[in-house]
């Protein structure tokens, strides 16, 4: 083997070694970063579609007030029926004699053809049309609340999003903790022993202490599951794979929240908007309704044919078409019953999100202030913990068996 291979072998093996710890150090990524990959949110993707089809509905409706183009190509064959006829004659001659025959008719059958081709325009009229733009206002409507629906997806998306990446945050803190706590386990129960040896702490004392590795041991288990699970969210909320990604603290500014302010943004939540939109629609659609006639329609027709002669000929025609149940007030009565009735309904279930919006508003400004004394109160905890371990430290142990150093 020659020197020069065994160099280029050598340098390659270093800059292998030189390059693992990069391509395994973790990316960091931060909560701004991943909220721009929520569209990939299938709840997100699946109110895209809705949406997509309601557009496709309102496209429909709308043709579907437009005249409607028909069009017919008729072709007839015509023989008129032949029929025998058989009578008796009776002749007498110069002679007298009398000759009597039979003699049997059979008329000439006579056959056309005829061909004629018609186009025109189908025009909705009355009630007719009075549905079709009901339908259409309704339709547009559907149409703003999937547009609704989709911010408001993206909304509780970001919501969930914040959650799992605060959850991953801290559970991977307390994981560190509890494995840093377990791997001096041995060596904090020989010390233990060691003081209650000599008398500074009484047995009992001793192993409860002991017991709270076995909490610390369960707890892990618990943040192993809470961690997986918001790593689970988090990649199904982004579509991405976030193995080997470090997250960093994420700042959320709560010091600028408000009641008054979460109040003022009630109209712009997207749950209140879609609500909003409904209402909206439903009022239109009640002014659609109130009609003569319950159904009609105009059809015009202009078409061309040929005569039994064979000669061509052009005609024109219009035709108006109207319908109203037989018991017509009742129809008329009930119609706007049920278009005020859901115009009500929704009215109700926008009071109804206005109400459930103001109570959240409520708890959660209040679970939010209780949050904010208990990590006040843990800050304080924290500080006088620490204060006491380094008076510890610098404290004279009492013998071997009594601390750690």
């Amino acid at each position: 083997m020659s020197l020069n291979y065994k160099m280029k072998v050598s340098i390659f093996i270093c800059l292998v070694l030189f390059l693992i710890p990069y391509a395994c150090k973790a990316q960091t990524i931060t909560l701004e970063q991943l909220q721009q990959l929520i569209q990939k949110d299938p709840n997100i993707e699946i109110a895209q579609k809705e949406y997509n089809i309601a557009k496709s509905q309102v496209d429909i409706n709308e043709s579907a007030l437009s005249p409607t183009l028909f069009g017919s190509v008729t072709y007839t064959n015509y023989s008129n029926p032949v029929q025998t006829s058989t009578y008796n004659v009776s002749t007498t001659n110069q002679n007298g004699l009398t000759n009597n025959y039979s003699e049997t008719l059979t008329p000439q059958q006579q056959r056309y053809n005829n061909v004629s081709a018609n186009i025109g325009l189908s025009i909705p009229l009355f009630g007719s049309r009075q549905s079709l733009k009901r339908d259409l206002v309704i339709s547009k409507s559907i149409l703003n609340q999937n547009s609704a629906n989709i911010e408001l997806q993206k909304w509780q998306a970001i919501k969930s999003l914040i959650y799992a990446y605060s959850e991953y945050y801290v559970r991977s803190i307390q994981i560190d903790l509890a494995k840093g706590f377990l791997h001096d386990e041995s060596l904090v129960k020989d010390i233990l022993l060691k003081r209650q040896k000599a008398g500074l702490i009484l047995d009992s004392d001793r192993l409860e202490l002991n017991t709270e590795f076995s909490a610390v041991k369960r707890n892990e288990f618990v943040y192993l599951k809470q961690y997986q699970d918001a790593l689970n969210t988090l990649q199904l909320l982004t579509g991405k794979t976030l193995d080997n990604f470090q997250f960093v603290y994420p700042y959320l500014d709560t010091e600028s929240i408000t009641k008054q302010k979460l109040l003022e943004s009630m109209y712009k939540n997207p749950q209140i908007k879609l609500y909003t939109e409904k209402l909206e629609g439903y009022k239109k659609a009640l002014s659609e309704v109130g009609s003569i006639f319950s159904s009609g329609s105009l059809s015009v027709q202009t078409g061309i044919q040929n005569s039994f002669q064979g000669k061509m000929g052009w005609n024109v025609s219009a035709t108006l078409n109207v319908g109203m149940p037989l018991f017509e007030k009742k129809w008329r009565d009930a119609t706007y019953s049920k278009a005020f009735l859901e115009m009500q309904k929704a009215e109700l279930e926008l009071e109804n999100q206005k109400k459930a919006y103001k109570n959240a508003c409520d708890s959660y400004y209040l679970w939010l202030k209780s949050r904010k004394e208990n990590l006040d109160f843990a800050v304080e905890r924290f500080n006088a913990a620490f204060a006491s371990y380094n008076t510890a430290k610098l404290r004279k142990p009492i013998n071997p068996g009594d601390y750690c150093n």
